[in-house]
């Protein structure tokens, strides 16, 4: 294993980002949330930031009323970026962890992966779903609620470093190496990853060999343990 990787972050979600929207923008309200309709077409990863720039996620497209809601908004482009993708091939999952095979509403031959890279849905404006590779610039649709407010903010750190030196970063940052105690946890961080390389995150057997433990010294779940553990 390679003793330098990238850094990743795990904070709690509390200082108070500035976002400026464009007057073009249009704010949809449907108790209990909050869409916003962004006029600008992006990457699927600078949509996912931009969202997050408003406290938001990618929208999670999870009920009739959502879609008809997105339908009924359109604002004329071919399609939308969409909270879903399949970093792992096939298994379609939105921006909080959770599955979204179950949500899908593929149009005809769709998902198909033209290429070997499309990774990421779009909604067209009849509602059935489509896959792009995440370079295609779209714009999208952004959503605010209680399906996102107890999520952990990720930062993902491009530094190449050891796992000491990351461990310290964090901490400069008020941060944490991440810890990963839960498979919709584990999804997320794996769908956000634009890049392949390996990423250090916060389970360390310093103190005592075998003896794995978190940075909050609770102990790492042994393989074969009915606790989450990804071994």
């Amino acid at each position: 294993m390679h003793n330098i990787m990238e850094i990743l972050s795990l904070v709690l979600v509390s200082s108070l980002t500035i976002h400026f929207t464009q007057a073009a923008d249009k704010h949809v309200y449907s108790y209990p949330y909050e869409f916003i309709f962004r006029d600008a077409k992006k990457t699927w990863w600078q949509a996912r930031d931009d969202c997050r720039g408003f406290k938001a996620e990618l929208v999670k497209v999870d009920s009739a009323d959502i879609t008809k809601m997105l339908v009924d908004n359109y604002a004329g482009d071919p399609h939308l970026w969409i909270g879903a993708s399949d970093v792992v091939e096939g298994q379609w999952i939105w921006m909080d962890g959770s599955d979204a095979s179950y949500d899908a509403n593929w149009t005809h031959n769709q998902p198909d992966n033209y290429g070997g890279y499309e990774d990421y849905a779009i909604i067209f404006s009849n509602g059935k779903w489509g896959d792009l590779g995440g370079e295609s610039l779209n714009t999208f649709v952004c959503q605010k609620g209680p399906v996102y407010s107890n999520m952990y903010e990720l930062a993902f750190r491009e530094e190449m470093l050891n796992w000491t030196d990351a461990k310290v970063e964090c901490e400069k940052a008020n941060e944490t190496l991440a810890k990963i105690d839960s498979a919709d946890l584990n999804s997320l961080i794996t769908q956000n990853m634009q890049s392949k390389v390996n990423r250090w995150f916060g389970a360390n057997d310093i103190e005592l060999e075998g003896g794995w433990k978190w940075h909050d010294g609770t102990s790492v779940p042994f393989r074969g343990s009915t606790q989450y553990q990804k071994w």
